[in-house]
């Protein structure tokens, strides 16, 4: 055979090439999979971090219904330093176990707009009842505002068309995304934890708090407007010391009268907190008042931070009668 000097030299460079291929392509996807798990495992904990936040605000409502005393101090409780603010809880790893944060954010849903009753389901039309025209409503009053901030124009023209869909009122604002429309809109649906971009100085109006599924009547309790109605409304409040709030609600928490006549109590107490006196406020949320003080359902959200992974959940906590308990 003829004598090809250098060809082992040739063939020993491209098997170290193909070996160094190899290895290099089993280490890539072997680091790849080392961060997919992390990250699975993140988005684990997060999740278990976000249930863990609907425990903290279950814990921090109960109550016993039959003790005035508890309900009065709850009511207290729940309007000065639980409502329409984000709480935040950092956990550490030496003493939690964990390092994360949870935040949450509780609303009253008897501070919204029921939108299961502004719709007929039958008639399939929006309803007129008690002088309130409640497509007037929410093309003058809602569109409005909500337009405004989110630029969104066919608000009430889909919600419309979503409510004409349905043959039995709605179980879950969530039904909504069910339609291509209100899909669009699941980023803005939801409040969100204020950011640098999105501080808490810029007020922001989401659907799901402006509406809930869970009232069983359209009037609105002002002890509890969620901060997307009072954003609507107009209404911002003037004081934040928890001391002065305290002393501006007890008087219609304590009260053991069945019914609020907003006419006369409004200017004795809640002008205090708005900076506004009743014939100021808007005549359609006048109209909406509710005369009676109570809270059956509460929203919350809540953040589950691990790392940069963040899980989120929204849940209602009704009111359980039988167990006298909130």
């Amino acid at each position: 055979m003829p004598k090809k000097p250098g060809y082992i030299l040739v063939l020993t460079i491209m098997i170290l090439m193909s070996m160094t291929f190899l290895v290099t392509r089993l280490l890539r996807h072997s680091l790849a999979g080392i961060r997919i798990n992390a990250q699975a495992l993140d988005r684990e904990q997060a999740k278990c971090l976000a249930l863990s936040g609907i425990s903290v605000a279950q814990a921090s409502l109960m109550h016993q219904e039959n003790d005035v005393k508890a309900v009065t101090n709850f009511l207290q409780t729940l309007i000065v330093d639980d409502l329409n603010t984000w709480q935040s809880y950092t956990l550490k790893k030496e003493i939690d176990g964990i390092d994360g944060q949870i935040n949450i954010y509780i609303s009253c849903e008897e501070g919204k707009l029921s939108l299961n009753n502004i719709w007929n389901f039958k008639t399939k039309k929006f309803i007129t009842t008690n002088g309130i025209d409640c497509l007037k409503l929410l093309d003058n009053v809602i569109l409005k505002s909500y337009g405004k901030k989110t630029q969104e124009r066919k608000i009430i023209e889909e919600l419309g068309k979503v409510l004409k869909d349905h043959q039995r009122p709605l179980e879950s604002l969530t039904e909504l995304f069910n339609h291509e429309y209100f899909k669009g809109l699941a980023q803005t649906f939801f409040l969100t934890l204020p950011t640098k971009k999105n501080s808490p100085s810029k007020a922001q109006i989401a659907l799901s708090d402006i509406f809930t599924e869970s009232s069983k009547t359209i009037n609105i309790q002002p002890l509890f407007f969620s901060k997307s109605i009072e954003e609507i409304f107009g209404l911002k409040k003037i004081i934040n010391d928890p001391q002065e709030i305290k002393n501006i609600v007890y008087p219609l928490i304590s009260k053991k009268q069945t019914t609020v006549d907003w006419k006369k109590e409004w200017d004795t107490t809640l002008k205090k907190l708005y900076g506004k006196a009743y014939n100021q406020l808007s005549k359609e949320l006048i109209k909406l008042f509710d005369t009676t003080i109570g809270v059956t359902t509460i929203s919350v959200v809540s953040y589950g931070t691990i790392g940069s992974v963040t899980q989120k959940l929204y849940a209602l906590l009704e009111k359980n009668l039988s167990a006298n308990k909130q």
